[in-house]
C-alpha cells in the first residue's frame, strides 16, 4: 500500500509541470468577463464616507460570483500525471437573486416619442465616448462603485461644454450645503444645468462632475456647445476625468439615468438599449452580455454587464437594464448564457438612433428571491 502512494521525484516534477501548465491553459481559456479592463481614472472607491478624512481608493467587495474550474474533471494517474477526464473544462457560475420586476405594463416604442438622444457632445473638438469598461450601472468587476454615470477620458483643465440648451442650477462645491452624491464632496466640484425641455413632465438635468473650474454661475442660460467647466480630478476620483449624469424628475443621486441612452451617438454610430429578464418576468442582475458582428461571430465586439438590484434606475422609455452605446451601424447578435441557456437577438444598429432589444429566458429555475420590487422610476404620460 505504501509503494501505490509513493511518487518520485521524477513523477512529482511531472505533476507540478502539469499543474502549471494547465493553470496557465485555464487563464487564457478564463472567459473574457474576467478579465474585463477598467477605465484609467474612474471614480474611486473610498475607504471612508463620513464628512472628512484621506478618501483612499480601494477596490469594494467583489459582488459578481467568480466561476471557476471543475477539478473534478481531472485525475492523477498511475505514473503520476494528471489527466483530464472531459474534453473541455466546464464553468459553473452561480445565479444572484433577483428582486426587480419588470413592469407588467411594458412600454410600446411604437406609441411613444421615437427616443430622446437629445444631448451633444461635452467636447465636441473630439472623440468624447464614455468608458466601455466602466459604463452606467457597473462596478468594474467589484473593482470601483456602482456608476451612475459615464466617465470621459480627458487632460486635466481641457473645456467642458454644456450637451444642451438651459439654466444652470449649480456651479461649485459639492459640500455639506450643496450635496449632489452620496456624501458631501464627491464630486469634489460640479456644474448642473436644469434643460430647457422636459420629459413627461418632469425636468431634466445633466451633472458634469470632478470640475477644476466653473465658467459659468448659477441662474445663468447656457446653450449647446457653451464653455460651462474645465476637467478635474476633484473629489472621489483617480485622475483627470469627466464624469457625466443625466438626471430625471430631480436634482439627486437618486434620479439618475443611463446617459448613454440621452447622448446623441456620433455620425455613423448609434446605440443598443437591451433588457435581460428571466421566465418569471425578473431583470437578471449583473448578468455577462456580448455583442457580436452577425457576419462574423468569431469575436466578440463589446460586452457589458446588466444592472444590479434597486441601486441603479432603468430608463422611463426603454425599461432596460444594460446598454451598448457608440456601436458602428450594422447587423448584431446580443448574447447572453443564464438559467442554462444561451439566450440571442438580433439587432441593426441605425444611424445616430437607438435601438430596444429583449433577452428573456424561457427556462423556469430555482433562483433565490427576496422581496419583489419594481425599480423606483417616474412614470410614463401618455
Amino acid at each position: 500500500m505504501a509503494n501505490y502512494f509513493k511518487i518520485n521525484l521524477r513523477g512529482s516534477f511531472i505533476v507540478v509541470m502539469t499543474l502549471t501548465v494547465l493553470t496557465a491553459y485555464s487563464y487564457l481559456q478564463t472567459p473574457s468577463s474576467l478579465a474585463f479592463q477598467v477605465t484609467e481614472t474612474p471614480t474611486a472607491s473610498p475607504t471612508a464616507l463620513g464628512f472628512s478624512g484621506v478618501l483612499t481608493a480601494t477596490p469594494t467587495v467583489q459582488l459578481l460570483t467568480v466561476t471557476t474550474l471543475d477539478l473534478k474533471e481531472y485525475s492523477i494517474n498511475a505514473n503520476g500525471q494528471l489527466i483530464r477526464n472531459t474534453p473541455t473544462p466546464s464553468w459553473h457560475p452561480t445565479p444572484l437573486p433577483r428582486a426587480v420586476l419588470v413592469p407588467t405594463e411594458t412600454l410600446r416604442l411604437a406609441e411613444l416619442p421615437l427616443s430622446h438622444l437629445w444631448f451633444g457632445r461635452a467636447f465636441p473638438d473630439r472623440g468624447a465616448w464614455g468608458s466601455f469598461s466602466y459604463p452606467y450601472g457597473t462596478n468594474s468587476l467589484g473593482n470601483y462603485l456602482w456608476h451612475f454615470g459615464i466617465d470621459v477620458q480627458a487632460s486635466f483643465g481641457n473645456v467642458i461644454h454644456a450637451i444642451g440648451d438651459g439654466v444652470v442650477v449649480h456651479a461649485g462645491p459639492d459640500d455639506v450645503a450643496h450635496q449632489l452624491g452620496p456624501w458631501p464632496d464627491f464630486y469634489g466640484r460640479a456644474v448642473v444645468i436644469q434643460h430647457t425641455d422636459a420629459w413627461s413632465g418632469q425636468p431634466v438635468y445633466t451633472l458634469f462632475g470632478h470640475v477644476s473650474a466653473a465658467l459659468v454661475q448659477v441662474g445663468q442660460t447656457v446653450k449647446l456647445g457653451d464653455p460651462i467647466a474645465k476637467v478635474g480630478k476633484e473629489g472621489v476620483a483617480t485622475g483627470p476625468h469627466l464624469h457625466i449624469e443625466v438626471r430625471v424628475g430631480s436634482n439627486t443621486y437618486a434620479y439618475t439615468r443611463n446617459p448613454d441612452v440621452w447622448i446623441k451617438p456620433d455620425l455613423g454610430f448609434g446605440v443598443v438599449a437591451g433588457r435581460v429578464m428571466d421566465a418569471q418576468g425578473y431583470f437578471v442582475p449583473v448578468q455577462l452580455v456580448k455583442l457580436y458582428d452577425a457576419h462574423d461571430r468569431r469575436h466578440y465586439r463589446r460586452e457589458a454587464f446588466s444592472y444590479p438590484n434597486n441601486i441603479v434606475n432603468y430608463d422611463d422609455l426603454y425599461q432596460e437594464n444594460f446598454a451598448f452605446a457608440d456601436v458602428p451601424v450594422g447587423d448584431y447578435i446580443v448574447e447572453a448564457t443564464y438559467d442554462g441557456r444561451t439566450m440571442t437577438a438580433s439587432v441593426t444598429i441605425s444611424d445616430q438612433q437607438a435601438t430596444s432589444v429583449v433577452l428573456q429566458s424561457t427556462q423556469v429555475i430555482s433562483v433565490p428571491q427576496v422581496e419583489a420590487t419594481h425599480m423606483a422610476t417616474a412614470t410614463v404620460q401618455p
